[in-house]
């Protein structure tokens, strides 16, 4: 049996199963208690002083909402403010994003902005995967509240959502040493984050490899982009194959441009990537749209370099005038395909990539 130390406190707090007390109470503290969540003051009860009491007022309305209205709701008790916090249950909304395992240092304010959206009876986890084959991270939230804030808030960072993965597939990931986890605590401040993570990662980040004087950058050759009529594909398409076994790597429209993509930007694409072009002239390009193209591009460039040594090499394919193709074209050096062979292309080539190393268009 109870005693009766709490006197009136205790007896206030069992008028609760009184369903007419309980129904004015749930009534004066919202308009619409069956629909929406809302808070009871616990001086409306007296004082709740341990979780045995909070446990008798919790089952009192828990018992009321089944019986009465068919529902299963949520009770809390919230002793900062001194409230009963009262809700239905719905199934939460869940969604997980993914972010680079390299650059998680770069989220930890995205991550606390989206901590901070989550519910109180939500989920917030960020886990990693250490396995050196198959590095990944990423966030899992589980909430009722600011779904669609969350979702601009991760979308606008650069995650990745992620509809394969959730809380299920973590854990059993989990139980074959897959994965760390870690469930954030509501109100973390940016530090809290930064530790709660910590353990997390067994690798540094890309930026924290950088700091210490590590370069993450993949050193490879100058790429040389390759602009030509495609009345001249398979010429080209020689020449190119036969310049490879000299160790020299080119931007091809035919290998770079899928099926779908917009060809004039794959192609302004390619000019930017490359370090230096390679022009094949010939008399189709005087109707090639977007051999011109590229040949203009290229020329404006070139006009405007300040070196008197200009970073493009030209071949002429067959007897067409230069000036006939741009006007002025007829002043720079070209190699004669008919007058040399593939080796001295290749040289050639060669020189002209030691000469421009440190220009790129």
């Amino acid at each position: 049996m109870l005693k009766k130390k709490e006197g009136i406190e205790i007896e206030g707090i069992f008028r609760i199963y009184n369903p007419l007390f309980l129904e004015s109470l749930l009534k004066k503290s919202s308009d619409d208690y069956r629909k929406h969540r809302f808070h009871i003051s616990i001086s409306e009860l007296g004082i709740i002083q341990d979780n045995r009491e909070f446990y008798f007022v919790k089952k009192a309305i828990e018992n009321f909402f089944e019986y009465r209205f068919s529902k299963t709701i949520l009770v809390q008790l919230n002793r900062r403010e001194n409230l009963l916090e009262i809700g239905e249950i719905h199934m939460k909304k869940r969604i997980t994003y993914r972010f680079p395992y390299e650059k998680y240092d770069s989220y930890y304010e995205v991550i606390k902005e989206i901590n901070d959206l989550v519910d109180v009876d939500g989920v917030c986890g960020v886990f990693a995967n250490n396995i050196y084959y198959c590095l990944e991270a990423g966030i899992i939230v589980e909430t009722n509240s600011n779904f669609e804030q969350i979702k601009q808030v991760a979308e606008r960072a650069g995650m990745e959502v992620d509809y394969s993965f959730g809380i299920e597939e973590l854990t059993v990931g989990m139980s074959h040493r897959q994965y760390n986890n870690v469930i954030l605590r509501a109100g973390h401040d940016i530090e809290g984050i930064k530790l709660s993570l910590a353990p997390l990662f067994s690798f540094p980040s890309k930026k924290n490899i950088e700091e210490n004087n590590y370069s993450v950058k993949t050193i490879t050759k100058k790429k040389i982009f390759v602009s030509y009529s495609h009345n001249d594909k398979n010429v080209v398409r020689k020449i190119i194959s036969d310049l490879r076994d000299y160790g020299l790597d080119f931007w091809i429209d035919e290998e770079q441009i899928d099926v779908g993509d917009r060809l004039m930007e794959r192609i302004d694409e390619g000019i930017r990537q490359a370090d230096i072009p390679i022009v094949f002239l010939s008399e189709s390009t005087k109707n090639a749209m977007f051999a011109k193209h590229e040949l203009l591009s290229f020329f404006t460039k070139v006009i405007y370099q300040q070196s008197s040594k200009k970073s493009w090499f030209i071949v002429k394919l067959d007897q067409v005038n230069p000036n006939d193709i741009v006007f002025g074209l007829g002043d720079f050096k070209y190699i004669d395909y008919s007058e040399s062979c593939i080796e001295e292309i290749a040289q050639a080539i060669e020189r002209k990539i030691k000469k421009t190393n440190n220009y790129r268009f």
